[in-house]
């Protein structure tokens, strides 16, 4: 699906990036070198975020950028349309970009 097919394209489109985005993050926490309880109860709570995107089909996104930046990235998608954000999801998203950030991640 493109952005030009209909009015709510570009809403599912940007939630379909912002998904991309956690996904990575979400690679980058379970395999990272460290594998410290913390990387992986985050890369649990990545899987659970994902979760609440419900039908949203992600984007792929290829890029070399930490968990932290492509939480950072996703919250600032999702941002963009925060009228259409399940309030659980936004919190969600914040939190755990947060908690990631915390431990530059």
């Amino acid at each position: 699906m493109t952005p030009e097919d209909d009015q709510t394209a570009p809403v599912e489109y940007v939630f379909g990036e912002a998904l991309g985005h956690v996904r990575n993050a979400t690679a980058a926490l379970l395999s990272a070198e460290d594998q410290s309880s913390d990387s992986l109860l985050l890369g649990i709570a990545g899987l659970d975020l994902q979760g609440q995107f419900g039908d949203i089909w992600p984007v792929w996104i290829d890029d070399d950028r930490t968990a932290a930046e492509s939480l950072t990235e996703a919250e600032r998608l999702l941002g963009g349309v925060i009228d259409q954000v399940p309030l659980g999801l936004w919190a969600a998203l914040t939190s755990l970009r947060q908690q990631v950030s915390d431990g530059d991640r």
